[in-house]
């Protein structure tokens, strides 16, 4: 608790990745945020940096890819706003946005959409992604969750 209404968590999580010619370190840094408004509402923010790397079995011999990629990157920010209500009910409302980069490149059959294995067709070519940002918000209601089992 910063305040009586503010509460903070701070996180670091660090990951290696090992195999490959060089190492890959990469530190996640995490921060949230909620603040009281009232009684029963709440504000919650969040960012988050999380990395992806590239699975021990995901090496694309097969696409001429001989080194393991650096690890995917993305930086998450959420937005919420949590009120409760009569009963043990409660809403949430989240809007999100995650910035990606350094995505790895996906290859695709350019004549057959359809091939399981591009690569055996001959004719397979790279795809190199930018930078996707996708933003989305969710509605979810802690009761409905924890019927389902999980944590909304």
């Amino acid at each position: 608790m910063v305040t009586d209404r503010l509460a903070a968590e701070l996180g670091l999580r660090w990951d290696e990745q090992s195999y490959g010619a060089d190492a890959d370190d990469q530190w996640g840094p995490r921060v949230n945020l909620a603040w009281a408004a009232g009684d029963a509402t709440r504000l919650r923010a969040s960012w988050g940096r999380y990395q992806q790397f590239q699975g021990i079995n995901e090496l694309q011999v097969e696409d001429g890819i001989t080194d393991f990629l650096p690890a995917q990157r993305a930086d998450h920010w959420i937005l919420g706003v949590e009120r409760d209500l009569p009963e043990g009910f409660g809403l949430r409302l989240e809007a999100y946005r995650k910035d990606y980069d350094s995505l790895k490149p996906r290859y695709e059959s350019l004549f057959d959409p359809l091939s399981l294995v591009p690569s055996c067709a001959g004719t397979a070519c790279a795809s190199h992604p930018t930078r996707p940002v996708p933003r989305a918000s969710r509605r979810s209601s802690p009761a409905a969750a924890a019927t389902r089992g999980t944590a909304g």
